[in-house]
């Protein structure tokens, strides 16, 4: 019995030992697991993300204002054209629509360029035109036509401007370092021009016979009237835009019923007919706008909600206000003109011309008084004719 008392004693001493030494591991367990949760909470804090976001801006602010100071060239914002920006969303959403009611007679030299380039890239429309001289078979290009535009100008001036014109788009023999291309010497004179010396009367017209100066030529004109000889005269035919066929008297025909011509019988009794003229000062480009109007109200080509909508967006294009003292070029191409090297002509030579022009004079007036829609039409082409009173003042 002793001997298990003792047995019995030691096992209750070893399990005493071992709980104590349990329950002290236990207990620096459980306070290790509360000190490491209290420090991790302690330094994880809640994310501020509206600091987070200063933060990143202030680093983006001091890295752009770094690089700022080691840019060389800096390049300027350009100002939003609020109206530019209305045109070009608009026009995109009118169709480009071809007028098969109207017909252009495109005199040469009198803006037709400036004509075309506004109704195409303004307003989206398409006008068939004849140009630069009758075509075989006139009028009939003309027959049905409801609404028929004729572009003017001063005889005078259209005679100057197709001189130094013609003279401009052909190549010189005389060492021209231009490309040959009879094409796009039309379009491209400063770079192209066309051949020809050697079958053209022309060319020999511009270049030899009146030595690249229209003044010899006027004053050709001017001496012809003494002596009866017609070669100047003649010769003012072989050339371009000006010559035979491409006059105001060689439209005769536009007179309409009151004509006597026997084309007449391929054009309407009351026949509509819309000038345009090239004259300083008048805008050329409002005349453009009203013949729209004009051939519109006659025509009646789309629809009135469409047009009103072509019509908005053609009056938010702004423009340059080409006026009379252009010469005959597409709007801001500067090559399709003889202005950078048209020679003026003497007092009397302007005054010698314009009596040869006479008969060009007189259908302006006719044209005036029949034919003009607007007070810009009968006020341009009163100018004109008075500015013929006074040169022929010089000869009396």
């Amino acid at each position: 019995m002793s001997q298990a008392r003792k047995i019995a004693s030691l096992l209750s001493i070893i399990i005493a030992i071992f709980a104590y030494f349990y329950f002290v591991s236990y207990k620096n367990t459980v306070l290790l697991s509360k000190t490491s949760i209290a420090s991790i909470q302690t330094k994880v804090q809640p994310v501020d993300y509206e600091e987070l976001k200063m933060n990143e801006e202030n680093k983006r602010i001091k890295e752009s204002s770094s690089n700022f100071t080691q840019t060389t060239k800096i390049k300027k914002l350009q100002p939003i054209n609020s109206e530019e920006m209305k045109t070009n969303k608009s026009s995109k959403q009118i169709n480009f629509l071809s007028i098969p009611q109207a017909m252009f007679i495109h005199m040469g030299k009198a803006g037709g360029g400036n004509i075309d380039d506004q109704v195409k890239n303004k307003w989206r429309l398409h006008v068939d035109k004849i140009h630069p001289k009758i075509t075989n078979g006139y009028p009939k290009p003309l027959l049905n036509k409801q609404a028929i535009w004729i572009s003017l100008r001063d005889p005078v001036d259209r005679f100057l401007s197709a001189f130094y014109w013609r003279l401009i788009i052909f190549c010189d023999r005389k060492g021209d370092k231009r490309k040959i291309s009879n094409i796009n010497a039309y379009k491209y004179p400063k770079e192209y021009c066309r051949t020809g010396w050697n079958k053209s009367k022309e060319y020999y017209t511009l270049f030899h016979h009146y030595d690249r100066d229209a003044n010899n030529l006027a004053a050709a004109v001017c001496a012809s009237y003494n002596t009866k000889n017609e070669t100047a005269i003649q010769d003012i035919q072989n050339i371009g835009h000006v010559g035979k066929g491409q006059m105001i008297t060689d439209w005769i025909p536009l007179k309409g019923a009151n004509s006597t011509d026997n084309n007449t019988k391929y054009l309407k009794p009351d026949i509509n007919i819309f000038p345009i003229v090239l004259e300083h000062p008048f805008d050329l480009v409002a005349q453009v706008d009203d013949a729209v109007e004009w051939t519109y109200n006659i025509t009646h080509f789309e629809e009135l909600d469409k047009f009103k909508k072509r019509q908005q967006m053609a009056k938010a294009v702004t423009h340059d206000n080409p006026q009379g003292n252009d010469d005959d070029n597409n709007s801001g191409n500067t090559d399709h003109s003889s202005s950078t090297h048209k020679k003026s002509l003497t007092k009397i030579n302007e005054a010698c011309m314009t009596r040869f022009y006479s008969s060009e004079y007189d259908e302006l007036q006719k044209i005036k008084d029949k034919f003009c829609h607007t007070a810009t039409c009968h006020d341009a082409i009163k100018s004109i004719l008075l500015r013929q009173r006074n040169r022929l003042s010089l000869l009396d």
